[in-house]
């Protein structure tokens, strides 16, 4: 009988510990589509300007303008997901008169609430913040 209740524990135990072990599902964010809205760049020393931004995003890849030149700097490039940031890579050659920074390129984190979209990067005491309504 003992033997059993050993057996009984173990098998319980081996079932407990996969059940513990599975690894839960990253929900990839549902957010492709034409998204409108205002690009800036934030911080103390800035003007803090505002830009008119569209941005679609369409299964790996997007496209992008700015009503102002390069400001922020969209093009088209592709786009991967890792939990709640957004990598973009953007595929377009720009100039050297102005801040590189600005190209919509790197690591962002983003939020979704609804047809609402925000995404931003920080540079230290500088952010760029995009608020983009899906179309």
């Amino acid at each position: 009988m003992k033997r059993f209740n050993l057996i009984t524990a173990i098998v319980a135990l081996i079932l407990l510990t996969a059940v513990a072990c599975k690894k839960s599902q990253v929900k990839t964010p549902q957010l492709e589509g034409n998204y409108k809205g205002t690009y800036q760049r934030v911080g103390p020393a800035l003007d803090n300007k505002t830009a008119n931004v569209t941005l679609t995003l369409n299964t790996g890849k997007w496209t992008g303008q700015s009503d102002i030149a390069n400001y922020p700097a969209l093009c088209n490039g592709t786009y991967t997901f890792t939990r709640n940031k957004i990598n973009f890579e953007n595929n377009c050659a720009f100039t050297a008169n102005f801040n590189w920074t600005l190209i919509l390129s790197g690591e962002y984190e983003f939020s979704q609430t609804g047809n609402e979209l925000k995404i931003t990067k920080n540079y230290g005491n500088e952010s760029d913040i995009y608020r983009l309504t899906k179309q």
